[in-house]
């Protein structure tokens, strides 16, 4: 607003008013404050009440489709949603039936929310694909190994589709891939010289330490 003109309210005439006390807003209501002292979930007990909070808020969702969307499409948002809470079920269910420790289940539902918050990265990416990948990389990050096979065998996913969102996943949450000489002869289709890459990158990994300062040796990572 200009000098001249003379228009308008002052806004700061009588501002100290909006921070008198106000007893009825000041003050909270202790009948409904939960101020219940709880003692620290179990794994278990966590992926029981995420199965169970997943569970509801996935009828909760169907019943806004069947009710806002008679005869046509749910919005995309609400697909997503649905589709994000599926995710995390089958998450938990796979993890079930390969026996999967329950830091394994926990850490994959969290990289699962990661990659749905970041999705519009993995144009291109398999959504079927995301829970069995999120799972293959949270058993290496806290070193309680699955069996590749049988996870992707019963994620129902193609080999090419795991594989892509495995990579797209790995850049996406900046975490370093991890790759033994079977699951890279596996992803170029060379299962037949197994023993040949297994044994040229014993030779390079000598032949590397060799050549390292003997103060970098101990720190040398393969």
């Amino acid at each position: 607003m200009s000098d001249g003109d003379s228009g308008g309210e002052d806004l700061l005439v009588g501002s100290h008013g909006d921070y008198a006390p106000v007893a009825a807003l000041d003050t909270y209501d202790t009948e409904q404050l939960d101020d219940t002292s709880r003692s620290k979930l179990s794994h278990s007990a966590r992926r029981r009440a995420e199965e169970a909070m997943s569970a509801r808020d996935m009828q909760a969702t169907a019943r806004v489709q069947a009710a806002g969307t008679a005869g046509g499409r749910a919005p995309k948002a609400l697909q997503q949603v649905s589709a994000n809470r599926e995710g995390l079920l089958v998450v938990t269910s796979l993890c079930g039936k390969l026996k999967a420790h329950s830091d394994v289940a926990v850490k994959a539902c969290e990289y699962l929310r990661r990659a749905y918050i970041g999705l519009r990265c993995l144009d291109g990416v398999s959504q079927a694909a995301l829970p069995a990948a999120c799972i293959e990389i949270a058993s290496k990050q806290c070193k309680r190994p699955v069996v590749r096979e049988a996870l992707v065998r019963r994620s129902g996913v193609k080999e090419a589709d795991f594989r892509r969102s495995l990579t797209a996943l790995h850049l996406l949450l900046k975490i370093r891939r991890q790759i033994s000489v079977n699951e890279a002869c596996a992803e170029f289709k060379c299962n037949g010289i197994k023993g040949e890459v297994r044994h040229t990158l014993e030779v390079y990994k000598r032949e590397f330490w060799a050549n390292l300062p003997a103060d970098k040796r101990e720190a040398a990572d393969f």
